[in-house]
């Protein structure tokens, strides 16, 4: 069973041994991550739905995709071969089989051609086609409100994001074992009526009924005032004055929109790493109960001679190694100047002379108007509203009062005298 790289989840080959476990511990850790990363990138248009003019009131949609309400989301769809395509079909993609299609005879390969020309007049199509099943999308119209500004949205139609599939054919029965019946002829009997219980089992596709397409969405438009919400995505907002379009605000909110730009519909600058960053002690305030820490840097140095090192650096690129990862050599440090790792000092026996390499640039993601969370020993102790946590995202420390208790020794001693304790 192959491992996958990133995550090590098993993966299942034809003809091996189902194993639930392994299949459920790789669905939660997908899971898991798509929640992390969705909950980072929040509501939003991944790919198309854009906002078209048609005539006098009336817009189109065109197919798209994105996260409402924190699932996956697309245009409604249906499933069909390229031959029984019609025009104003647009092609989304096609439904990888284990056993290829025939390819498109001449009359349908011209035909198929022709209608995609219609919606991408830079296709290029290949010498033959597979006649493969495809998702189709075709654009979606909308009649506005007339003298009006029209808000139009992209809301999921289904709340559940992983519905049952009530149309799965029912079975009565399990496979029949020869040694459970009386003679073969009753045995072929209850084979047949498994087989034809096991026919539609086999030849069900989930995609042919559009009751199961859980992910699609529904367009609608509103006027009035724009209210943001987490159940739905803004797509366009679109003036309409005297049965005609006079403005279509979608060129600016979605097409040419840039995250951290400077133009009014541009969102804020988003960032999809979760920053996570390890700190040593420097200096204890036993008088004021004052815990201050040096937050290193979130990338360790280069490899080499088997190990690499995690290191401070202030604003000018001056700073020294921390920690040694690896044990290929003994014990060691090293002072960095500029950017520069200089050779390892305080060697207590011999290492061989050598240097690390680390990013020349000042990592500048870290603001003051930066979130965090800050852990001890996996426990959280607080946030950017903790008022007795202060950071300075320029000097790279933390200081935290009446947090960290101090550590105070203590010394006992016992003998014994006239053989008494």
């Amino acid at each position: 069973m192959p491992i996958t790289t990133t995550y090590k989840l098993p993966s299942f080959q034809r003809g091996e041994v189902y194993s639930a476990s392994a299949d459920f511990r790789r669905f939660v850790t997908v899971d898991y991550n798509m929640e992390t990363f969705i909950g980072i990138v929040g509501v939003g248009i991944i790919d198309g739905w854009t906002v078209e003019h048609v005539n006098n009131t009336l817009v189109k949609i065109l197919p798209g995709n994105g996260i409402v309400n924190g699932f996956y989301s697309e245009s409604p769809y249906i499933i069909k071969k390229r031959s029984e395509m019609i025009s104003g079909d647009r092609e989304i993609s096609a439904i990888v089989e284990e056993i290829p299609e025939p390819y498109l005879t001449p009359s349908e390969y011209t035909i198929y051609v022709n209608i995609i020309l219609e919606y991408n007049p830079t296709f290029i199509p290949q010498p033959q086609i597979e006649n493969s099943y495809v998702k189709v999308v075709i654009p979606f119209q909308l009649t506005l409100t007339d003298n009006s500004d029209n808000y139009i949205y992209a809301k999921r139609l289904h709340i559940n994001p992983y519905p049952l599939l009530n149309d799965y054919p029912v079975t009565t029965m399990d496979k029949p074992n020869v040694n459970d019946y009386a003679n073969y002829t009753l045995y072929l009997a209850a084979l047949t009526t498994y087989n034809a219980q096991m026919a539609p089992v086999l030849s069900y596709d989930w995609q042919s009924n559009s009751v199961n397409h859980f992910t699609e969405v529904e367009f609608l438009s509103t006027t009035g005032t724009f209210i943001p919400s987490d159940s739905q995505i803004l797509l366009a907002k679109v003036t309409t004055r005297n049965n005609s379009v006079i403005k279509n605000y979608s060129d600016m909110i979605i097409p040419k929109h840039k995250h951290g730009g400077s133009n009014i519909y541009d969102p804020p600058k988003i960032n999809l790493e979760t920053d996570i960053r390890n700190a040593i002690l420097i200096t204890y305030d036993n008088k004021n109960n004052i815990a201050t820490f040096k937050v290193l840097e979130k990338q360790p140095t280069s490899i080499e001679l088997g190990h690499k090192h995690t290191y401070y650096l202030n604003s000018d690129g001056d700073g020294y190694t921390v920690e040694q990862i690896g044990s290929s050599v003994n014990k060691h440090f090293h002072y960095i100047y500029g950017f520069i790792v200089q050779n390892q000092e305080y060697t207590i026996n011999s290492v061989e002379n050598h240097i690390h390499t680390i990013s020349t640039e000042y990592d500048s993601s870290w603001l003051s108007t930066s979130y965090y969370e800050i852990y001890v020993n996996g426990n959280i102790i607080g946030d950017q509203t903790t008022t007795t946590i202060t950071v300075d995202s320029v000097n790279k420390t933390i200081s935290m009062k009446g947090i960290l208790g101090g550590v105070y020794k203590t010394y006992s001693s016992s003998f014994t005298a006239y053989g008494k304790i």
